[in-house]
């Protein structure tokens, strides 16, 4: 489906942009790192096994150990350099870059490969989650989203799919009860998702 495999391309290789966040600061700029390939599951490392919970507002780290359960909320517009280091303890370190033709102006964006940060006046604004390698993605409930399907989100967190240019696009609730933006997959009820979006986002319509 040509139209959604171009939308989700955009997605990938974007950074974000359109949205307005308070001043709260001198900005931070990215600096290019190497490249690690993210660790879905922290255990691997020595640490607990962690799942990151999508939130209309930001996003849910989740280490469950024996016996505990810690989590770290990272709302946007947190400082941009709190929350590429707390990304960085659970999905290795990024690849970072900037935009400079986004519509709302220069943005800069961490790329951990399955999960895109986007970062704009030294702060986190968005982000675009995608289910490709293993990293642990909640929903509603727990929901791991990474097996999700249309029908799986419309029964559990109230999907609809979205009048868009782009094929494929939907809406659903997420973690927090917020709305989330995503895309599927092919058509029907079947269709897996693709990709999961919040917040500052800068997409070709």
């Amino acid at each position: 489906m040509r139209s959604f495999v171009t939308g989700l391309g955009l997605i990938l290789c974007l950074s974000a942009c359109g949205g307005e966040t308070e001043e709260q600061g001198a900005a931070v700029v990215a600096t290019p790192t190497e490249r690690v390939t993210p660790t879905p599951d922290a255990a691997s490392r020595g640490k607990s096994a962690v799942s990151l919970a999508l939130r209309s507002d930001g996003v849910t780290i989740i280490e469950a150990g024996s016996g505990s359960r810690k989590t770290n909320t990272i709302i946007f517009g947190a400082d941009e350099v709190e929350v590429i280091s707390a990304m960085s303890e659970v999905l290795g370190r990024p690849r970072t870059g900037s935009d400079a033709e986004c519509g709302a102006g220069a943005v800069s964006f961490a790329d951990f490969g399955s999960l895109q940060v986007n970062l704009r006046d030294g702060h986190f604004v968005g982000y675009v989650a995608t289910m490709a390698d293993g990293t642990q993605f909640a929903g509603v409930g727990g929901e791991d989203l990474s097996n999700a399907t249309f029908e799986g989100l419309r029964n559990r967190a109230d999907a609809e799919p979205v009048e868009s240019t782009l094929d494929g696009e939907i809406a659903f609730s997420g973690s927090d009860g917020g709305r989330l933006g995503g895309f599927v997959e092919g058509a029907g009820e079947s269709a897996p998702l693709q990709s999961v979006f919040a917040g500052t986002t800068c997409f070709y319509r």
